[in-house]
């Protein structure tokens, strides 16, 4: 099914039913509270954990199943109908009481797991995985008050809320159908709890600095003035609903009653709910702070630290990172010349002016060419995989074009929903950074290292969990396998696209550290972005505007990829000419997107045999 993202899904580089918003409409029923769902407390569900602990496997099963329930948004998106029946009925959540509760869980769960010891293989590995999930978790509990709630880009909670709606709900079935319109009847609930959340964390001084507040703003007001008919929590409703019609398990009468209802409640709840929220946000300007960078606040460069220690899994530094990035981009820019030199262009000329020169000779794509070049690109990726991979996954990708892209959506277990990569279809795309994004997001990229996940029977949290180092590292890998397999080699233009791409994730190492650690102001960050890239200045902007909203995340890329570099140099040079490329890929992918810490102990005990 086609899901229409928010228009500000994510900042990257983020068809409709023929009602109308007028007409015969249904009373809007009553809200919900998101506090009324049943949940068994916290000491119980520890009673009932406690005496599986003789057997591993099983109150890890349990114990996460009792974990992710509490998330019922996560829970649902996964498709798991059978495991967790009442998920798709309810939205998350977030009070300070329920969430001091879902803490307490937590640390006894914890607890729980340091009873298990001389624990061995695939156990062990989990076992050390879950102990660092959960000790992350607990770690940034402290600086819970200093993350950004609401935001412009995908962390906000207020995106997250409508992406439930807009991609995640699941709509195969009648009984689906009504839990859609349970779960909009929620809606005014979440976001009372999300504006009372961001003025809590502003009485307490921590607020989006004043840029990054405007862009919040545009985007609460977005949902807040869609028309209903075509609205993010509409659209995919009536697709689904007319589905189900067309499968004659709904007749066209009630699917029009429950059109009737869900544009009541868009109107009478979820739409008023958005104004409240851009009124909050608009209390607080005059509050804002005028610039980036969260190493300004009370504490900030320890919970950056923090930050970085959790989305690289290393304990790496900003002042390593930031060298680092500096480093590699000296190695990249000087690869991104002589490959344009050896085209016969100029280059003492910039990297805007370079990569503006080659866009129309690599192919200008617009509207539906859009879609049908990714499609090119990725269907003859996928005949290469077996050069390099001993597993490759069953579940199908899908590519989705609209108004924002440039991201993965991972398959839902029960095989309704394909893996989708969002490709931005309008105005024009050169042709030139194409190939790398769909081997970044689909294959050998996200789509493959996560459907394998989902598939070779690893426990249900190592299959949905995944560490942004691995994950994020590994696609930056899969971009430079690309290469080294020769998909490239008929492809300059593409291959210097890759080095782009590259050099962009070099950069953000510079710039996260330089905006959350050292000082910098947003200005200085985009300057050195575009110069390092090449990237537009309006792009290099926006691209500034997620790291500040997003602090550390940007760093896991190139930390992940470094890291599973120098884990196949070791194996390279320790096996010599008993190296087995498609048996190394195994290796690193068989336990999921597991912390790099824990990765690279299990790289060196398959060395060891």
């Amino acid at each position: 099914m086609h899901r229409r993202s928010p228009l500000w899904f994510i900042l990257l580089l983020g068809c409709g039913d023929n009602a109308t918003g007028g007409g015969a409409s249904a009373e809007a029923p009553e809200p919900i509270s998101v506090t009324s769902r049943p949940l068994d407390g916290v000491d119980r569900v520890l009673a009932e954990l406690e005496p599986l602990t003789a057997d591993f496997g099983p109150w890890l099963d349990r114990a996460f199943a009792r974990r992710l329930e509490r998330e019922p948004e996560w829970a649902s998106s996964l498709g798991l109908p059978d495991r967790f029946p009442q998920a798709t009925a309810w939205l998350d959540d977030i009070s300070p009481a329920f969430t001091a509760d879902t803490d307490r869980l937590e640390d006894g769960i914890r607890a729980q797991l340091d009873t298990f010891d001389d624990l061995s293989g695939r156990d062990a590995v989990m076992a050390e995985v879950l102990a660092t999930w959960l000790d992350q978790r607990a770690r940034l509990r402290p600086f819970r008050e200093q993350s950004f709630l609401v935001t412009h880009i995908i962390t906000g909670a207020q995106i997250q809320l409508a992406r439930t709606f807009s991609d995640l709900h699941p709509l195969g079935t009648v009984e689906n159908a009504e839990m859609y319109l349970q779960r909009l009847r929620q809606v005014a609930s979440k976001m009372t709890q999300i504006r009372v959340e961001v003025l809590r964390r502003a009485d307490a001084g921590y607020i989006l600095p004043r840029r990054l507040l405007e862009s919040a703003i545009g985007v609460s007001r977005f949902y807040a003035t869609e028309e209903t008919a075509s609205s993010t929590f509409y659209l995919s409703f009536a697709e689904g609903t007319r589905t189900l019609e067309r499968q004659g398990l709904l007749t066209g009468e009630k699917r029009e009653e429950m059109l009737r209802t869900a544009r009541s409640i868009i109107d009478a709840q979820v739409k008023p709910a958005y104004v409240a929220l851009v009124n909050r946000l608009e209390n607080l300007r005059s509050r804002a702070p005028a610039e980036v960078g969260v190493g300004r606040g009370v504490n900030g460069l320890a919970y950056y630290a923090e930050a970085l220690q959790r989305h690289t899994t290393t304990a790496s530094t900003a002042d390593q990172i930031h060298q680092l990035g500096i480093d590699l981009l000296v190695t990249l820019h000087g690869e991104m010349r002589a490959k344009f030199a050896a085209l016969g262009f100029d280059t003492r000329r910039s990297f805007s002016s370079l990569y503006g020169a080659i866009a129309e000779p690599s192919g200008l794509y617009t509207g539906a060419d859009i879609v049908g070049q990714y499609e090119r690109l990725l269907r003859a990726a996928e005949a290469r995989l077996p050069e390099a991979f001993e597993k490759l996954p069953e579940a199908p990708w899908t590519v989705i074009g609209g108004p924002t892209g440039g991201f993965y959506i991972p398959a839902s277990l029960d095989g309704a929903r394909p893996g989708a990569f969002y490709a931005q279809n309008t105005g024009t795309v050169p042709g030139f950074g194409m190939p790398t994004l769909a081997y970044h997001e689909v294959v050998p990229g996200h789509h493959l290292q996560i459907a394998l996940a989902q598939e070779i029977g690893l426990p249900l949290f190592a299959s949905v969990v995944r560490f942004t180092a691995a994950s994020e590292g590994w696609a930056l890998y899969a971009e430079r396998l690309a290469t080294e397999l020769g998909w490239y080699a008929r492809d300059a233009y593409g291959d210097l696209g890759r080095l782009q791409f590259e050099a962009f994730r070099a950069a953000r190492l510079v710039v996260d550290t330089g905006i959350h650690a050292k000082g910098w102001t947003f200005e200085r960050a985009t300057t050195y972005f575009a110069e390092a890239t090449g990237f537009s200045r309006a792009a290099s902007e926006g691209q500034i505007a997620r790291y500040a909203a997003w602090p550390g995340q940007a760093a896991a890329y190139m930390v992940g990829m470094q890291a599973i570099l120098r884990m196949r140099a070791r194996a390279e040079a320790q096996l010599g000419d008993d190296f087995d490329l498609k048996k190394f890929h195994t290796e690193l992918l068989d336990d999921g997107a597991i912390p790099l810490s824990v990765l690279e102990k299990e790289i060196e005990r398959w060395l060891a045999r």
